[in-house]
């Protein structure tokens, strides 16, 4: 689905700010890659015209196996925008663009480059949130991103429910799912939000948990294609789990 105006500007914006950055004539990799063949992938096309089998590989390996930060904030841009058009690889999941800018000191760097990069990340999560997941958004995992991130959660929790059901109920039950690891607060079962301070931790869990979180997925129930359907109440089921757990200890 076509991104909202807002969206467009803030890609947009990471383009410009991120021009700058040129494309590499060569690629640093471990043995395990062949940095000819995606340094040729990438090369196929304008940076802005790349498709996700062009630049989806390199986004899962960059700055682990293949490539420097430089080489990143070149393709960073396409890679933010596949992650709003098309997210299908791993290196285009919100959540491992906002590790690898964390990797990268991404708060050293020039005060346009984060603010493109804020900009991005809060208004794919605003514009997700008002998506039916069917079509393509995915709001959990931008939200994810932004606390990976350290950004103001607390504007996002504000803002979720304020569109009208069902599809912010939706978005929150896939986050429910998502989360459990996290409303469970087992460690090992943390996924992405080990990455996120605890007490940021602490405000998703007690908002997750807050009576207008789960007001507005039991609201979205009834305005539900069947498979949807299905999503809401194993939502609903995984919240009075943990509610059941929290109240017997």
């Amino acid at each position: 689905m076509k991104p909202n105006r807002s969206l467009a500007l803030a890609l947009d914006n990471a383009y410009a700010a991120f021009a700058s950055y040129p494309p590499p004539i060569e690629l640093e990799a471990a043995p395990t890659r062949d940095p000819k063949a995606i340094l040729a992938s990438l090369s196929a096309a304008p940076l802005r015209h790349l498709a996700g089998e062009q630049i989806g590989p390199y986004a899962g390996w960059a700055m682990t196996t293949v490539g420097t930060v430089l080489d990143y904030k070149h393709f960073l841009p396409r890679i933010l925008e596949q992650a709003v058009m098309n997210n299908v690889w791993m290196g285009t999941e919100p959540t491992i663009i906002a590790q690898r800018l964390e990797m990268a000191s991404w708060r050293a760097w020039p005060q346009e480059e984060q603010e493109a990069v804020e900009s991005v990340f809060q208004a794919s999560w605003s514009w997700a949130r008002q998506l039916n997941p069917e079509d393509g958004g995915d709001a959990a995992s931008w939200f994810c991103g932004l606390a990976v991130l350290g950004l103001d959660v607390q504007a996002a929790i504000s803002d979720w429910l304020t569109p009208p059901p069902p599809e912010p109920g939706l978005q929150l039950a896939l986050l429910v799912q998502d989360a459990s690891g996290l409303l469970s607060r087992l460690d090992e079962e943390l996924g992405y939000w080990s990455y996120v301070s605890e007490a940021t931790r602490e405000i998703v869990i007690n908002w997750l948990l807050s009576e207008p979180v789960r007001a507005s997925i039991e609201a979205s129930l009834e305005m539900v294609e069947d498979f949807d359907r299905l999503s809401v109440q194993s939502a609903l089921k995984t919240l009075d789990d943990i509610v059941r757990r929290t109240t017997r200890h």
